[in-house]
């Protein structure tokens, strides 16, 4: 709704970066049609291990619009714990920065 009634003033300020409600809206649907390109399905299980930035709210926006949920996974978590999460969760895809890449055994 706030991308259509102010689609050029500030929806996210990170750091010295800032996304407005259209681009935030533009990135969301984007990154969700590549989820669902790539089958993700409503009800699905998403697990995002993403650090706090613009990219974070995004891929949450996307994930939503899917119809997916998602489970937060801290990467500062211990490996093993990380592995059971995903396991236990039936987490069919994980979202990382790219700074976890590899890290992960779902990646």
């Amino acid at each position: 709704e706030n991308a259509e009634k102010h689609p050029d003033k500030i929806a996210v300020k990170y750091r010295e970066s800032t996304t407005s409600y259209r681009e935030l809206n533009e990135k969301a649907n984007q990154f969700a049609h590549y989820l669902i390109e790539n089958h993700v399905s409503p009800g699905d299980t998403i697990a995002l291990a993403v650090d706090r930035s613009a990219e974070l709210l995004i891929s949450l926006l996307a994930i939503m619009k899917t119809g997916a949920a998602y489970v937060p996974v801290d990467p500062e978590y211990p490996l093993k714990r990380i592995e059971y999460m995903l396991e236990d969760s039936g987490a069919s895809v994980l979202i990382s920065s790219q700074k976890y890449k590899g890290q992960f055994t779902r990646e």
